[in-house]
């Protein structure tokens, strides 16, 4: 939930930045999480950093030079008598060129997305990055895979039942992941095969479900 916040324009990394610090209480964990997210979220991109160089069939380039930079260097050319004492009196006077930014971190650079409140209920995360997929051709993918994983709009009332269900004195000690495998995992099988939780008809057959893992 954090990283699709994230991934909306509207929120960046600016709402965690407002909502940790009231969510986490002890001193020091709201920032602790707020980079454990950030880790989190650069290791994600590079995953498709990695796809997108293997679906170009490219490698990645570990120079400082953008990839519209490259392309105006020729290997033919001559060196211009004084380059070389001009590039080192520019890299004594610290004007070097920077790193180029990821998009990633482009992206969370950039202001927020502040839109009035009529407007602010009809906007659509997923077409403002289709939009912008020009600007991060590989950010939108990610955000696109991300932002469409449906959200559990059940009652609270409800996920504690079902949540007692799974967590029984013979299963108190189930991993987190374990738990929420098991309750998402319940709720997208009744929703492929069409079941309903609760059904007082007797002369139903059973109906046989196969996960996939």
């Amino acid at each position: 939930m954090s990283i699709g916040a994230v991934m909306d324009p509207r929120f960046n990394l600016k709402l965690l930045n407002y909502c940790f610090p009231v969510i986490y209480l002890l001193e020091g964990q709201s920032e602790k999480t707020l980079a454990h997210l950030n880790v989190v979220l650069h290791d994600l991109y590079q995953e498709y950093v990695v796809e997108d160089s293997k679906m170009k069939g490219m490698t990645q380039d570990s120079s400082q030079i953008s990839s519209s930079d490259k392309y105006h260097y020729s290997d033919d050319k001559e060196i211009p008598a004084g380059m070389s004492e001009y590039e080192a009196f520019i890299r004594e006077s610290g004007a070097t060129l920077e790193p180029v930014k990821s998009e990633l971190d482009e992206y969370l650079s950039e202001g927020i997305f502040i839109l009035n409140e009529s407007s602010s209920k009809n906007f659509d995360a997923l077409s403002w990055w289709k939009g912008n997929s020009g600007k991060y051709p590989i950010l939108s993918r990610m955000a696109r895979d991300i932002l469409v994983v449906p959200l559990s709009t059940v009652a609270s009332e409800a996920t504690s039942s079902a949540g007692s269900r799974v967590i029984e004195p013979h299963r108190s000690c189930l991993k987190n992941e374990t738990i929420e495998m098991l309750l998402c995992g319940a709720d997208w099988a009744r929703e492929i095969y069409g079941l309903k939780k609760s059904c007082q008809k007797k002369d139903l057959k059973p109906v046989e479900i196969i996960l996939l893992v």
